[in-house]
Order: structure tokens, then C-alpha cells, then sequence
């Protein structure tokens, strides 16, 4: 249950097998809160029955009024840039 995903909710597999979609969010151990009261966050498909898994959505949550939002264009390039250094080749 501390790494989230699909095993999760892995004691009975009704997450699992019942569910069409399920939604991982993340948020990295260095996201600090910013001025607006919002911290980065990463929302990952780990199941989706009818499209592609595995993708990696950028937002930004703020707690005090439990609102997520999507990056603007110009905040997406960084993360873009940090998402592509990430990855394994």
C-alpha cells in the first residue's frame, strides 16, 4: 500500500478487477509548495481498459481548496524536458 498503483488495494483485487480506470497520483519527495499554495503532483494511469497505460500527466494540486489544475503552456516545458531526462535508455 506505500507504493500505490494497482497492488494498493491488493487485499481483496476488487480495485483491480472491477474497475475501468485506476488513477495513481503522486506527488515528488523534492515538491515543495509554491506561492499560490501549490505543490507538483503526477497523476498516472496504471489501468485503463480502453487506451494506453503508463502515462504521466503533470498538475499542480492546492490542498487548501482541493482543487487540481493542468500546468499552462509554459509551466509544461520544464516538466516535459525533466519527465524525457528520466527515463531509461
Amino acid at each position: 500500500m506505500k507504493s500505490g498503483g494497482l497492488n494498493a488495494g491488493a487485499g481483496t483485487r476488487k480495485i483491480e478487477y472491477g474497475t475501468e480506470t485506476v488513477i495513481d497520483l503522486n506527488r515528488p519527495k523534492e515538491a515543495k509548495e509554491d506561492g499560490a499554495g501549490e505543490v507538483d503532483i503526477v497523476l498516472s494511469l496504471a489501468k485503463n481498459r480502453h487506451g494506453t497505460v503508463g502515462r504521466d500527466i503533470p498538475l499542480k494540486f492546492n490542498g487548501s481548496l482541493q482543487r487540481f489544475r493542468e500546468l499552462e503552456t509554459i509551466e509544461r516545458v520544464p516538466k516535459a524536458n525533466e519527465s524525457y531526462r528520466r527515463r531509461p535508455r
